[in-house]
């Protein structure tokens, strides 16, 4: 990368682009220099040890009179920089201050392009508006992460991610992210949305259906009422009532209509008869907004406490019409529980 960079300083303010100062001739020479602000993340050569340093206004480490050296100031550290393989301590292998990647420009970490360069060590905020190309290294980011997305690749440039033994990945609970067409998502619930917190789950694409990923020590099973009698809907309410025999918790309810009704308001309640509280994420579902011959699936409500089952309890259903002559035909409604 050829450019000019131009950082401006977290403490002070200011601006420099001097990444590379003027040599000294030695360590001794080094101490006494008096750098600031500015001059922080920026590389001096050492002349007698053929070596460079780099300047860390925030570093405390010990002077250990070699790989760290306290400058006059008392402040910051200067850090040696090795290229003879991965650093350790206070060394790094390769430092670039990168602060800002334009729209135009391709930085690449390849720690193949030399032998002598094991990886790449990126300090402050990475504001990545053009590319930023990771073929076989480290990019090490400070306090604060990317600005925008880093896309992971694994070594072969494919679309996978390749964990090695002794690698994590780790998730922070959250509600059920927004999924788009052709999309899916792994996420960790935080009780919200019809999750359990800390549970893992998937989200599909824009159906929105939220699936528990269960152990093999769990199981799920469905209370299904298949075709509600049009015949005695009209002008009614038709009431479904059931029981849990072992703890459990909702995490799905679908409803169904074949031929959608015509005449007057239908609508669909569903409630834990134990907390007497709604199973949705409202207090009624309008049977009048579905889709004919589509199974739809409702928004649950975000309280976990109402979703979650002890042996014995209750859950209602509840079907209302306000016109006698209601004519939906093919009525079905599921609800799906989770057995840990």
């Amino acid at each position: 990368m050829s450019r000019e960079i131009y950082r401006r300083r977290h403490r002070t303010g200011l601006v420099s682009a001097d990444i590379v100062r003027p040599g000294v001739d030695d360590l001794a020479e080094l101490s006494t220099l008096a750098p600031n602000d500015v001059w922080d993340g920026t590389l001096i050569h050492v002349r007698d040890l053929n070596a460079i340093y780099s300047y860390d206004l925030e570093s405390t480490d010990p002077d250990d009179g070699l790989n760290v050296i306290t400058p006059a100031t008392g402040v910051g550290r200067w850090l040696k920089i090795g290229f003879g393989g991965a650093g350790t301590g206070s060394t790094a292998d390769k430092w670039v201050d990168v602060t800002k990647i334009t729209s135009s420009e391709t930085v690449t970490v390849d720690k193949t392009a030399e032998s002598d360069w094991p990886q790449e060590t990126v300090r402050e905020l990475v504001d990545v508006e053009g590319t930023l190309d990771v073929v076989e290294g480290y990019v090490l980011v400070g306090p604060q992460n990317l600005a925008e997305v880093l896309e992971t690749y694994n070594q072969t440039q494919g679309s996978s991610v390749l964990f090695s033994s002794g690698d994590n990945l780790f998730l922070s609970q959250g509600a059920p992210p927004t999924t788009a067409a052709g999309q899916g998502s792994f996420f960790v619930g935080d009780g919200t949305g019809g999750t359990t917190a800390g549970q893992p789950y998937f989200r599909e694409e824009n159906s929105g259906a939220v699936t528990l990923l269960t152990p093999s020590s769990s199981t799920s099973y469905d209370f299904v009422r298949e075709n509600i009698p049009n015949t005695n809907q009209g002008g009614s309410t038709i009431v479904y009532e059931g029981y849990v025999s072992v703890p459990c918790t909702l995490t799905q309810i679908v409803v169904f209509m074949k031929t959608l009704n015509t005449a007057g308001a239908y609508t669909a309640t569903f409630t834990n008869v134990t907390t007497g509280n709604t199973l949705l994420g409202s207090a009624s579902f309008d049977m009048q907004t579905l889709t004919a011959d589509t199974w739809t699936v409702l928004t649950l409500t975000s309280t976990g406490g109402d979703l979650a089952f002890a042996g014995g309890n209750r859950y209602r259903a509840s079907f209302v019409s306000d016109n006698a002559s209601f004519d939906g035909t093919g009525i079905y409604f599921n609800l799906r529980f989770t057995v840990t």
